[in-house]
């Protein structure tokens, strides 16, 4: 039973490691054509770094605070819906030509039919905007093609977490602590295995010699005697062993006769 639990186990363990590698791999990828923002089975994980969505909302979002975010088709996104998007330009602000959430407050359409939105922060008194924004009330006007993704959720625990997995050494541990935890576990299970084996050896030694007649309270006998049986259930193994790639070999070849 302990060795089915150590197998399970360590096949956990060894779909995380595996898992863990396909999601860096996927992440790294969908940022290269996502504005530096990785996508994951269609969701974005981001942490919230200024205070322009700081407010009193349901969904306002302070300082630190993770987010989930989806990319919806643009028929979808509603006015007061928080979206992120790439801010490449924005109405009375110097452009910051970075990944903004700000809440919808306006929707328009282009020359071509596809929507603009214009966004804006729940925090009016943010300093995201700094000095640009005191003559008019700020916002973001975001063409379709940097729509990044609507906000599903938000969490403070997720902030803590996605603050955690950005810290460098974070992926490397990640996945050594797994290899480490399997490494170990094979260990036990060899040293187990082995023990179990030599155990078993010993009494098959004792069983041989209980057979010859040799008494086990003189030393020398035993130890001549012991040498030999070793060697007669070393060469039986063998044998045996030999015995069982004949038979897979036979079976394989039969197999490939059929076909």
């Amino acid at each position: 039973m302990k060795k089915i639990i150590s197998r399970i186990f360590t096949v956990v363990l060894s779909v995380l490691i595996v898992f863990l590698l396909f999601c860096q791999v996927m992440m790294t990828i969908s940022s290269k054509n996502n504005y530096g923002v990785s996508s994951i089975f269609g969701y974005s994980f981001l942490r919230v770094s200024t205070d322009s969505m700081v407010g009193d909302n349901p969904d306002s979002l302070p300082v630190g605070t993770g987010i989930v975010i989806k990319k919806e088709n643009l028929s979808d996104v509603q006015i007061n819906d928080v979206i992120t998007f790439y801010d490449v330009e924005t109405a009375y602000a110097t452009p910051t030509n970075a990944v903004v959430t700000h809440r919808v407050g306006g929707i328009d359409t282009d020359a071509d039919g596809n929507p603009i939105f214009y966004c804006y922060g729940d925090n009016k008194n943010t300093s995201y905007w700094g000095d640009s924004a005191t003559a008019h009330e700020p916002y973001n006007i975001v063409h379709s093609e940097y729509y990044i993704g609507t906000v599903q959720w938000h969490s403070d625990s997720l902030g803590s977490f996605l603050n955690l997995t950005m810290q460098t050494w974070f992926m490397p541990v990640a996945v050594l602590i797994p290899l480490f935890l399997i490494a170990g576990i094979s260990g036990v299970e060899l040293l187990t295995e082995g023990r179990k084996n030599q155990k078993a050896q010993d009494q098959a030694v004792k069983d041989e010699l209980v057979k010859a007649g040799i008494d086990l309270n003189d030393e020398a006998a035993v130890y001549k005697y012991s040498e030999k049986a070793r060697y007669k259930l070393e060469m039986k193994e063998e044998l045996e062993k030999t015995k069982e790639e004949e038979k897979k070999r036979l079976k394989k070849e039969l197999r490939k006769g059929k076909k």
